[in-house]
């Protein structure tokens, strides 16, 4: 069983895919949309929306987007 699906929007983003995710009892779900994650936790009432990573509760979720968004990857790394 899968603990995390993260989802890489190219078009518009749309929560009512939560639904999907849901069915399959992904715990938690990320969209990457124009640089920005958007998380969400599942609860007993469905999806809330998180501004920390319940299943990896020490990653810097800002520092992640950042780094993604640095063309170079030896400066990423960095």
């Amino acid at each position: 069983m899968a603990d995390l699906s993260l989802e890489v929007v190219f078009t518009s983003s749309n929560e009512s895919k939560l639904h999907r995710y849901q069915a399959l009892a992904f715990p938690e779900v990320w969209f990457w949309q124009e640089g920005v994650f958007s998380l969400y936790h599942l609860r007993s009432h469905g999806y809330e929306k998180i501004d920390q990573s319940e299943i990896l509760p020490d990653l810097d979720i800002n520092l992640l987007s950042r780094c993604l968004l640095i063309a170079s990857r030896v400066e990423a790394v960095k």
